[in-house]
């Protein structure tokens, strides 16, 4: 991995040696798979990351992405704290996390939580998943792996599957817009 700063002095990263692409590319120290240290903000290092097919390195990206955006991410994690001090599934959590979205979508950390708190509840609506799938595509069209990997958490909970290919199908037309995508909308 390769770190610089573009013209405007934001922070990005590169492939330094691309033998496979962004798509097969992960980070861990070498045989040890317990400890994934080394990536911003661990977000490579979530549960649903299989760190031995790759993928995990698109995470710095997103990471980098947010924390070029420091100001927002600071308000964002303020809520985001805030609200994993209320009961997991309840609305109040799920309102504090709604309000951590309003200062930066991007926030994996609050939209991790949103999930785990729906999943939580019971009485979660299939609106309330299909709202949520939405929102990810949203935030995450120009972060193809995020945008994969927590879709995939989320379109099991779908009671009418009809849902979960109407997400399929915003989902390829979000990756179909990143696939056009110039240095403006990504890293």
């Amino acid at each position: 991995m390769l770190y610089q700063q573009n013209t405007a002095g934001q922070s990005i990263w590169d492939i330094w040696t691309d033998l496979h692409g962004w798509q097969n590319s992960y980070s861990r120290w070498v045989g040890i798979n317990e400890i994934q240290a080394r990536l911003l903000m661990s977000w490579g290092n979530k549960s649903y990351n299989n760190l031995d097919s790759g993928n995990n390195t698109s995470y710095l990206l997103l990471a980098q992405g947010v924390l070029n955006q420091f100001d927002k991410y600071q308000d964002s994690m303020i809520y985001t704290l805030l609200a994993q001090s209320y009961p997991n599934g309840s609305n109040k959590r799920q309102a504090t996390y709604y309000k951590a979205l309003q200062y930066l979508d991007i926030n994996l950390d609050v939209l991790d939580g949103l999930l785990n708190s729906f999943a939580s509840n019971p009485k979660t609506t299939d609106e309330q998943w299909f709202d949520l799938a939405k929102r990810i595509i949203s935030a995450y069209t120009y972060y193809p792996a995020p945008l994969n990997d927590l879709l995939n958490i989320l379109k099991p909970h779908f009671k009418d599957k009809s849902l979960a290919a109407k997400v399929e199908v915003l989902q390829r037309d979000a990756l179909l817009k990143a696939s056009q995508a110039t240095d403006k909308e990504s890293l």
